[in-house]
């Protein structure tokens, strides 16, 4: 039995979500024994000053959300096709990183 973490990170909360949603259904239907964990909301915000000049008040602020999970995995070495499926079928929105103990 190998233990396989998934980092996944995404700006888009629901391309994160219908993921987890996608790997929830295949994996219980291959009865493989997964846990997940959320991390917190990270936000980074920006702000710009509207004029080139002395006018301080004209400000606008941006913020970027970064959404991120965690996903252990115990499966043997013949479910590796599937680990390879799962990757595969990832939306563009999400950069994963992958780690076998």
């Amino acid at each position: 039995m190998n233990k396989i973490t998934l980092k996944l990170v995404s700006l888009s909360r629901k391309a994160l979500y219908y993921y987890k949603a996608f790997l929830i259904t295949i994996l219980k239907k291959k009865k493989i024994k997964t846990s997940f964990i959320v991390f917190p909301t990270k936000r980074k915000r920006i702000t710009l000053l509207k004029s080139p000049h002395v006018n301080k008040r004209a400000r606008e602020q941006f913020e970027l959300k970064r959404y991120k999970l965690l996903l252990s995995i115990k499966m043997t070495c013949a479910q590796t096709s599937l680990l390879k499926f799962i990757l595969m079928n990832k939306p563009q929105q999400i950069i994963s990183s992958l780690k076998i103990n």
